[in-house]
């Protein structure tokens, strides 16, 4: 059994590719998707999302780390999930929200994250920040500066 968790920009599932021997039912909770045949063994492929699996590993994760952040793109479901995970162990450490959401309308997405210190869900001696820009073009420059510091001074020494 593969195992994949694919977090891409607000959206994650826990992904199992599993061969048709062993699957033999389907479960409730996961969406199944057939890909065709195993070249090697001449067998079917299904792809699993099992969304409750997910969660379990996340919130597992979670309690279990010694330090935890949050970067989290966008917004909705996902961010609800992953903040909810962190509050089940006092809060996260560190916290980055990139989204272009308000928090006029009470979204989730648009909460900030004196919200989320507020429930518990980031620590309260945390220094977390919102960004209210678009992610897809944020996100990479973010990365490219913290790789860029990181080369300047290895350069310098």
């Amino acid at each position: 059994c593969v195992v994949l968790t694919i977090l891409f920009f607000g959206a994650c599932e826990s992904i199992r590719v599993k061969r048709q021997e062993e699957t033999s039912t389907k479960k409730e909770e996961s969406f199944e998707h057939e890909l065709g045949k195993d070249k090697d063994a001449g067998e079917r492929i299904r792809l699993i999302c099992d969304i409750l699996q997910d969660l379990r590993r996340l919130n597992t994760m979670a309690v279990k780390a010694v330090n935890t952040g949050m970067i989290i793109l966008g917004g909705g479901v996902i961010k609800h999930h992953i903040c909810n995970a962190n509050l089940m162990r006092n809060g996260a450490d560190y916290a980055v929200f990139i989204n272009t959401a308000s928090e006029f309308d009470g979204s989730d997405s648009g909460a900030r994250p004196d919200e989320a210190k507020s429930w518990g869900k980031i620590k309260r001696d945390a220094t977390p920040v919102k960004i209210y820009a678009d992610a897809t073009l944020v996100f990479p420059l973010l990365v490219a500066e913290t790789f860029a510091k990181h080369v300047k001074s290895d350069v310098i020494k």
